[in-house]
């Protein structure tokens, strides 16, 4: 595959999580998916809470930083074919991290840790959009 295909197929997979974030968020608002299914003890919330804090902490660090390291800068300058599955691990590393918040949320809908940690992914998911070109 070239390079424009491969920059085709990250932006793919970036749209097609934005995609499926929106299909469960409005299946699980319309009732269709089910809401509140973990149990509402103490130990379970604040377990959960926790995952989604450590989680969002260092996947929207690892995920906006990841071109900033200098091994990761190394090897792209190295093989400028390589960007495009950075691209990927970077989408990645912020997709499992907006999935878990969200199905956390959904999980637990008596407590809004996880929609802030969803947010605030979210936001930070923004910025990920896959280039093609020379990392800053």
């Amino acid at each position: 595959m070239n390079n424009n295909t491969n920059l085709r197929l990250s932006r793919i997979i970036y749209i097609a999580i934005w995609f499926i974030i929106a299909i469960v968020f409005f299946l699980s608002e319309k009732g269709i998916l089910p809401v509140g299914y973990l149990p509402q003890d103490a130990a379970t919330i604040y377990m959960l809470n926790m995952l989604c804090i450590v989680l969002t902490l260092a996947g929207v660090w690892g995920g906006l930083k990841l071109f900033s390291l200098k091994n990761v800068r190394s090897h792209i300058t190295a093989h400028p074919q390589a960007l495009p599955f950075w691209n990927v691990m970077r989408t990645c590393i912020l997709g499992l991290c907006n999935f878990v918040n969200l199905i956390v949320y959904y999980a637990l809908v008596s407590d809004t840790t996880a929609l802030y940690c969803l947010l605030i992914t979210l936001t930070a998911f923004v910025f990920c959009w896959p280039k093609n070109g020379e990392v800053e």
